[in-house]
């Protein structure tokens, strides 16, 4: 929505789109006579499988990606790969088999499905077969219109993904008698919106440090959404660093730190089924993971670490997370979850919520920013765009009305192309109201109603101004020593102010 002007013979008018669907013969042959007086250009538009295949797998068990915007698709492979093992399992489906988990996204990008047309319709409000030439690099009407087609594009891709592939795996689970579990992450879509309907969002964290920042996301869609478990996929491992060369003196350091970003059950990669009481080192997944198992040689004095972390999770599974600020991801889809440690390094400590959350579940009590599911913060911190639908920028003006913090941009206009130049004007008109003459330069803060607005200031400059203390704060090392590296969650159980501190 921010590209300059363009020539006039740069983009197509939509007076000079013609559809012509209907001149092609059953053969894949056209029989149309195009109109004397120009030159034209034909543009055939289908759709083919991306040629995604399911991996890892036994060749026994490979094939295509299921389609994943698909309710139907979804369905079909239920009903051909989850459902006769189900059956042949009979009274042990929900007990010993209780839970189902979607792994990282890893399959590349899919844009349509067979009912996509008719989806889109229904999600934005207009048809957008003559838009279709922006998906070739063209311009349709103006720059401006093409890239906000481009993002109802997008969203409509991300909505399908959650609404036909995860929550529909959700449904079909619960009907089952099991448990989902879900990896929201690096895929086309919102990462906090597909995870919504899971019983367990999890994320991973590798022995070497990778995919770390999937932790915070998972855990901010557990608080937001109301769920207790924050699972991981824990101590994945190349195999440069797996190979039985990993003990808990090598793996406590990296599992404290993702308690402190927000994980409360480790989901160890990998435990291997060993047939034989006699053989060692046993069978293994691959090469993949840390060999977590009796066959190890710490297994034994190993317990101790177990128990450990038995205990550290029974104590962050209760009560509620404590965090001073909310910050909204945004409304457009795909979106990552990029981990601010600005505020953590800080004292503060926060989470992330995406679109739903916002929109359906908030409100605001005593000045603090509340959830259903008990979370409270003091700040709602927004994404550095002037871009807002009118129903965000309403619930936006609605939560500061109400007396809510918000430190963000005002907001100047509509990213989609649903309700027109209305849309827009309905937004800047909120912006307007809202941040007043607030415009992060000369002015940096507004009231409005019982709450303030911020704009041209960081989260912590704002947390400053609104005489909020770090929650926590360590002292200088003593001279000589190395300054430590502490990590930290803070928690309330009934009253009381847990804290879970890793020196790192």
């Amino acid at each position: 929505p921010t590209a300059g002007a363009m020539p006039r013979e740069a983009s197509i008018g939509f007076g000079s789109i013609v559809d012509i669907t209907s001149k092609l013969r059953a053969d894949g042959s056209l029989d149309w006579e195009a109109p004397a007086g120009g030159e034209w250009t034909v543009l055939r538009i289908g759709h083919t499988l991306t040629g995604a295949m399911n991996a890892p797998s036994p060749n026994s068990g490979r094939g295509l990606e299921v389609d994943k915007m698909s309710r139907e698709a979804l369905d079909a492979y239920w009903a051909g790969g989850m459902q006769p093992l189900l059956k042949a399992l009979g009274p042990l489906a929900g007990s010993v088999l209780n839970n189902s988990l979607i792994d990282s996204y890893e399959m590349g990008c899919q844009n349509w499905t067979p009912k996509f047309r008719e989806e889109f319709r229904a999600r934005r409000g207009y048809d957008p077969l003559l838009y279709l030439p922006v998906i070739t690099g063209r311009v349709v009407g103006s720059a401006a219109e093409s890239e906000k087609f481009l993002w109802d594009f997008r969203r409509t891709i991300g909505d399908l993904f959650t609404d036909n592939y995860y929550t529909r795996f959700s449904e079909l689970c619960k009907g089952a008698g099991i448990m989902m579990s879900a990896e929201p992450y690096d895929g086309p879509f919102e990462c906090q919106q597909v995870a919504r309907d899971a019983d367990i969002v999890m994320g991973e964290f590798w022995t070497n440090g990778g995919m770390n920042t999937s932790c915070k996301l998972a855990a901010g869609v557990a608080h937001t959404y109301g769920k207790a478990i924050v699972g991981a996929e824990s101590y994945t491992a190349f195999p440069d660093v797996g190979k039985w060369m990993n003990t808990p003196a090598s793996l406590k350091g990296v599992g404290d730190l993702m308690f402190t970003a927000g994980i409360n059950r480790d989901i160890i990669h990998r435990y291997a089924h060993q047939p034989w009481a006699d053989v060692n080192p046993g069978m293994t997944m691959g090469q993949w993971g840390t060999h977590f198992e009796r066959t190890t040689t710490w297994w034994e004095p190993g317990a101790a670490w177990v128990t450990y972390l038995a205990r550290c999770q029974s104590l962050l599974q209760q009560g509620n997370f404590v965090g001073d600020a909310v910050y909204f991801v945004g409304e457009s889809s795909p979106n990552g979850y990029g981990l601010e440690n600005e505020l953590k390094n800080a004292g503060f400590d926060y989470d992330m919520c995406g679109t739903d959350v916002l929109i359906d579940r908030m409100s605001v009590k005593d000045g603090r920013l509340v959830l259903p599911s008990g979370m409270s913060y003091r700040l709602l911190v927004l994404p550095d765009t002037p871009f807002m639908t009118p129903k965000l920028a309403a619930k936006v003006r609605d939560l500061v009305k109400a007396g809510a913090n918000v430190v963000g941009p005002r907001p100047t206009a509509s990213p989609s192309n649903a309700g027109g130049d209305g849309a827009s004007l309905e937004v800047a008109k909120v912006g307007a109201e809202v941040w007043g003459d607030c415009d992060g330069v000369s002015v940096r803060r507004h009231a409005f109603g019982g709450g303030v607005v911020y704009s041209g200031q960081t989260p912590m400059e704002v947390l400053a101004a609104m005489n909020v203390s770090p929650d926590v704060s360590f002292g200088p090392a003593r001279e000589g020593a190395m300054k430590p590296k502490i990590a930290w969650i803070h928690r309330n159980i009934d009253g009381a102010d847990v804290y879970f501190i890793s020196n790192q």
